[in-house]
């Protein structure tokens, strides 16, 4: 939101609020996706078929999208982020561990990936796999809240009710506003006695 109003023509950031901005309508996520597509001649050919790649009637048609695009610009990683979020979405979500994978080959700063791959694991049901995958994050992004959160949603859905109460405590250390650990909290307790 920052981005697109410190430049009133930045596509990306259009793109960007349409598809996660946690609070908006379907209609102001279209309303968005309409000021990317407005803007997009002013933006690189790979960010014109980012957009382009989105500009689809549903999740599998813009995963396949950004399959062809990739193949197009095979070293991008936002490319590779975008796909494996839209396989995540389309509960593909062995494509989207490789994907993310890939995705870490290209380019091993992108720590949040590990959050994605977690969260994949965890509907894989490869609880090990899910565990390593958030505590690499953890480890990477030096515990921000996020990463704690997800942890703790992880031992939450183990029944691992002490160390989710652990998990959640931390991360409302570091934002005592984010509301998933609040109520991952308050779940937690109401299975342990303290």
């Amino acid at each position: 939101h920052q981005a697109s109003q410190s430049d009133s023509s930045f596509a990306l950031a259009y793109l960007g609020m349409a598809l996660v901005h946690p609070t908006h309508s379907q209609e102001e996520a279209s309303a968005y996706f309409k000021e990317a597509l407005k803007y997009k001649a002013n933006t690189s050919p790979e960010e014109q078929a980012v957009i382009d790649a989105f500009n689809q009637p549903n999740t599998i048609q813009i995963v396949q999208g950004l399959q062809d695009v990739i193949e197009q610009f095979p070293d991008e990683p936002i490319l590779m982020y975008s796909l494996g979020q839209m396989q995540f979405s389309a509960q593909k979500h062995l494509d989207a561990v490789e994907t993310f994978v890939q995705l870490l080959e290209i380019d091993k700063s992108w720590y949040a990936v590990y959050n994605s791959i977690g969260y994949s694991y965890m509907k894989l049901d490869k609880p090990k796999n899910a565990e390593k995958a958030f505590k690499t994050q953890i480890e990477k992004l030096g515990g921000n809240a996020n990463s704690y959160d997800s942890m703790g949603e992880f031992y939450l859905s183990q029944n691992k009710f002490p160390e989710a109460i652990k998990l959640y405590r931390y991360a409302l250390i570091k934002d005592k506003m984010l509301l998933s650990s609040h109520k991952g909290l308050a779940k937690s307790y109401a299975y342990v006695e303290e």
